[in-house]
């Protein structure tokens, strides 16, 4: 995610970081320690405690990637941990009568 997020963006998702790793068992205030756990997980590279120390301090947030693997961490959706809604799932009950040939159904 782009850098100039807006601070209120950032620090909604720092509130839900936070909270989520402390009820995850996890301490929000060891980045190092976060870091090298995090780092374990991710299969793409490294991150920096200075990076983890960012995304709990609201500064930064992390990209795509490295929020599905703090999501995972903390048994949380991605998208919720990302903007703080859930997704609401399709029931079968709504596709059920759609005719997908038809452009102005989907």
């Amino acid at each position: 995610m782009p850098q100039h997020v807006d601070f209120k963006k950032r620090e909604e998702f720092r509130i839900r970081l936070v909270r989520s790793l402390e009820n995850a068992g996890f301490n929000p205030r060891k980045a190092g320690e976060l870091c090298t756990l995090f780092n374990k997980r991710y299969g793409m590279g490294q991150v920096t405690s200075i990076s983890v120390y960012k995304w709990l301090m609201g500064e930064s947030m992390p990209t795509e990637e490295k929020l599905v693997v703090l999501a995972e961490m903390c048994d949380v959706c991605p998208h919720w941990l990302r903007y703080g809604e859930h997704i609401k799932p399709i029931q079968s009950s709504e596709t059920d009568n759609l005719d997908f040939n038809n452009p102005q159904q989907c």
